[in-house]
């Protein structure tokens, strides 16, 4: 019955193609529709038949699709779809193959249309007959001089597809063949490229070879790319030869870096940017570095190279295991300080510069966290040092003293976030420092009247100088905040107090505190400054009083600091001497200065709570001063301050008030 069935089977699909191939009777369409219907209706009972009625019959189809358009090509792919569905791999694939060497160009492309589609998805591997018979025909298709560069793009791709059915040492063939041609172009260049970095991958060790002129080829396919598709490819290509030979990557990088370049801002941006964190994992530090560092330190007119190039430096960095790290830190330091140097070179409010710095400082803080404190200590001095020299240049926004010491206060405000109270004792180095920027007066030159339509001269200077004094109080805050070593001690408190507490003299001008709310963002990593609430203010207050909450963001942050260093002090003493050289500020003309310190007094109050009623009685003359200013912003403040002390002690404190 089984040879019957065979049998009445290889007959009906004999009988269908003498059907087909008559050129007259019944129309085309019709006979397509009525043969792919009854094949697909007995499907087991025609797979069963014998292999050269199926090939016949699969020829046939294909060179009728070949010439078919409309409706009538529909019906020819059905037809082919019931055909595969009686067939074995095999049987499908040989005659697809052989099909290839056919002269008609549109048989070819369809022969090679299916013969993707079926390698595409495949779950298994053909045996090794059928994929030499495949190879071969795909092969000589590229060898064909009178072959289209359609079909020798498609037969590249389907040779891309079909790699793990072919031996290796046919690739490795093919490979070494296609190296000796004289390069491509177009779409040519790029169906060579894929495949090229496809092949590479497949052939594994067996690779190495002709690693060399792959890698060559490619970059060249990258330099003369003349669409986004030849550039596409040739990034895929290199990104196979960087996952699976990353270790011998390194002749190459230079030249790929330079072509890299070229790519950020274009069509492939993303695609090149996701390629450079993929070789920042996959190359090993020791073999990636020396170029990076080298192209990172290249003159570069688009600003977002640089940017790209120091997130792949960081993700190096974050790669790095503890031997990587003390070998090589020395450099990453010299680069990041060299590159961070650039702050004396752009305005404050330079987008560009900020996105740049934002990554320079994270990759900082990155290598920081790599490092053993014995390691540490020296980057840190030599940060230190860094900061304190350098000469003006011709050009420079910012003067070198002022834009170094910006960049060091940031880091280090970044680095405490991190390191937290193991940083605190390095503050030692820097507190004659701390003081003697926060005692720094502006300079009168920074008032001259600008020509109509421009920026006040010195008004950069200006805003340099105040943001700097800024990412002090921000970075003190920060030690006091952290400290539990006993850093906040009381030679600590003679030191930085009066100068904190000075630096409330000078306010900065109006357009200046404008733009530093503005930069908060990258400076401290808030919309505003001023991480603690003001203290309340009693719903009575007139409109449009000044308050606390309206101060400049100097004077909120360094409110701020007073009351961490005030907490840190961690001491009776220490909590008295602050109350009152607090106070003590007060008895001045400036409003500011008042509200500042009523405010961290109250916080001071806040923060004790039963214990603050032992400077209660040295706190009062001082309240009764207050009550009596001209200033109705600062009655109003200090009104609210004695309710809080009354809160707090439980007694009325209008007895001592008169």
């Amino acid at each position: 019955a089984s040879e019957g069935g065979a049998y009445s089977g290889s007959r009906c699909l004999e009988a269908f193609r003498e059907l087909l191939s008559e050129g007259s009777g019944d129309s085309m369409d019709d006979k397509l529709g009525f043969v792919a219907e009854v094949i697909a209706s007995n499907a087991s009972q025609y797979a069963a038949s014998e292999g050269g009625p199926k090939e016949a019959m699969l020829r046939l189809s294909v060179d009728q699709m070949a010439g078919a358009s409309g409706e009538t090509l529909g019906l020819c792919e059905n037809l082919v779809v019931a055909l595969e569905a009686i067939c074995t791999t095999e049987e499908f694939v040989v005659p697809l193959a052989g099909l290839c060497e056919s002269k008609d160009d549109a048989i070819v492309r369809a022969s090679l249309k299916l013969l993707s589609e079926k390698l595409y998805g495949m779950r298994g591997k053909l045996r090794h007959d059928a994929g030499a018979a495949v190879f071969d025909a795909l092969s000589g298709v590229l060898g064909r001089s009178r072959a289209t560069e359609d079909a020798r793009g498609s037969s590249l791709g389907v040779l891309e597809q079909g790699l793990r059915h072919f031996k290796d040492s046919n690739v490795a063939s093919l490979v070494d063949r296609l190296l000796e041609e004289e390069a491509a172009v177009g779409q040519q260049a790029a169906a060579v490229a894929r495949f090229l970095g496809s092949a590479v991958a497949s052939l594994k060790s067996k690779a190495i070879p002709c690693l060399p002129k792959v890698a060559g080829r490619i970059l060249d396919t990258l330099r003369s790319a003349e669409s986004n598709t030849a550039t596409q490819a040739g990034l895929h290509a290199f990104e196979s030869l960087v996952s699976h030979h990353g270790g011998m990557m390194g002749p190459y990088l230079p030249g790929f870096f330079e072509i890299w370049k070229a790519l950020v801002g274009g069509e492939s941006e993303q695609k090149a940017v996701a390629l450079l964190s993929r070789i920042a994992e996959e190359v090993p530090v020791r073999i990636l570095l020396p170029p990076l560092l080298k192209t990172l330190g290249e003159p570069c007119t688009n600003p977002s190279v640089p940017v790209a190039l120091v997130d792949a430096l960081a993700s190096l960095v974050g790669a790095m295991d503890h031997a990587a790290v003390l070998g090589s830190h020395h450099e990453i330091v010299d680069y990041l300080l060299s590159a961070l140097d650039g702050r004396r070179s752009n305005k404050l409010g330079c987008r560009e510069y900020l996105r740049l710095e934002c990554s320079l400082v994270s990759c900082f803080v990155s290598l920081v966290m790599k490092l053993s404190e014995a390691s540490f200590r020296p980057v840190f001095l030599h940060l230190l040092d860094w900061s304190t020299k350098g000469s003006e240049r011709k050009g420079d926004a910012i003067k070198v003293s002022v834009a170094r010491g910006i960049t060091l206060f940031h880091l280090v405000g970044k680095v405490s976030d991190k390191l937290r109270s193991i940083l605190v004792p390095y503050f030692k180095h820097m507190t004659e420092s701390c003081c003697e920027w926060l005692e720094r007066k502006p300079s009168a030159g920074q008032a001259k009247k600008p020509r109509k339509g421009s920026k006040p001269k010195g008004s950069e200077d200006a805003l340099a100088l105040w943001t700097l004094k800024l990412e002090v109080v921000n970075s003190l805050k920060k030690c006091f905040t952290y400290d539990t070593v006993g850093f906040t001690d009381e030679d600590k408190l003679n030191e930085i107090l009066p100068a904190l507490l000075g630096s409330l003299g000078d306010a900065p001008p109006a357009s200046t505190v404008a733009e530093l709310e503005s930069l908060a963002g990258s400076l401290l990593g808030k919309e505003s400054g001023g991480d603690a609430v003001a203290m309340e203010v009693d719903q009575s207050t007139p409109d449009g009083l000044q308050t606390f909450s309206s101060l400049d963001l100097v004077a909120r942050e360094t409110a701020d600091c007073l009351g961490k260093m005030a907490v840190a002090g961690n001491s009776d003493m220490a909590w008295k001497r602050i109350n009152l050289k607090v106070l003590m500020a007060t008895r001045t003309k400036d409003v500011r200065t008042k509200l500042v310190a009523v405010e961290v007094v109250s916080r001071l109050a806040d923060f004790l709570r039963e214990d603050y009623n032992v400077l209660i009685a040295e706190t009062v003359p001082f309240i009764s001063e207050l009550l009596e200013d001209e200033e109705v912003a600062v009655q109003f403040a200090v009104k609210d301050f004695a309710k809080k002390l009354e809160t707090i002690s439980g007694e009325d404190l209008g007895q001592y008030l008169g």
